[in-house]
């Protein structure tokens, strides 16, 4: 089986507050691709759209954010950590401090932050898909992909289900499994309306078809 080098997955730092009945993004999500080459879906003007209720934590969130698109991660961290003090138990900002140590390469602290956000609200759906990347990222395929199939058993958005089958199809094709991969990755084309994302996930489509 040839090896992907490009490592673009769906990570979210988001919860359902998408307006649209047609599962587009609002005004209120932004889809970033990072200089790395990941996908992240999140927040835009945490405060004023309601997701953080603390003025000054929503902007040390903020800040966060457009650092971590950076790749900044360990100032990225420290905003992070700064919101999470002014606005503790907000599942954003745990999910958002989950994320970063996982770019920092602290997993153990990353997976206590996504169980921390479990214990908090495990009916958040987003949180399964970010702790199911981060176990991926550590190669933890296997225990990455029950997190995505719980998360997807709660997720209502049908494009959001379609983040979920891509980052399964992308865990499946690392374990060598091409039926699941294809399986997940034509499930995710038919829920994914993103245009960038679904050309993306077209790609590696094409790419595992390849084999």
């Amino acid at each position: 089986m040839a090896v992907i080098m490009q490592h673009f997955y769906i990570l979210t730092i988001f919860i359902f507050f998408l307006s649209c009945k047609n599962d587009i993004h609002s005004d209120k999500e932004k889809i970033v691709t990072t200089k790395d080459g990941n996908t992240n879906v999140f927040y835009k003007n945490s405060f004023e759209n309601g997701f953080i209720k603390d003025s000054i934590a929503a902007f040390d969130f903020d800040k966060g954010i457009e650092q971590g698109s950076q790749l900044n991660f360990k100032s990225s961290r420290a905003f992070f950590e700064s919101a999470n003090k002014q606005e503790p138990n907000n599942t954003i900002i745990i999910n958002a401090l989950g994320n970063v140590n996982a770019d920092l390469k602290e997993f153990g602290k990353s997976y206590e932050y996504f169980e921390k956000s479990l214990r908090i609200d495990s009916l958040y759906a987003a949180t399964y898909l970010n702790y199911g990347f981060s176990k991926a990222r550590n190669d933890e395929r296997k225990k990455a992909i029950e997190l995505y199939k719980k998360g997807i058993s709660l997720e209502r958005s049908e494009e959001k289900r379609g983040y979920f089958h891509y980052n399964m199809s992308r865990a499946y094709y690392q374990l060598y499994d091409d039926e699941n991969a294809k399986l997940h990755i034509n499930k995710s084309i038919e829920l994914v309306n993103d245009e960038v994302l679904k050309k993306e996930i077209i790609k590696f489509k094409e790419a595992i078809n390849k084999n």
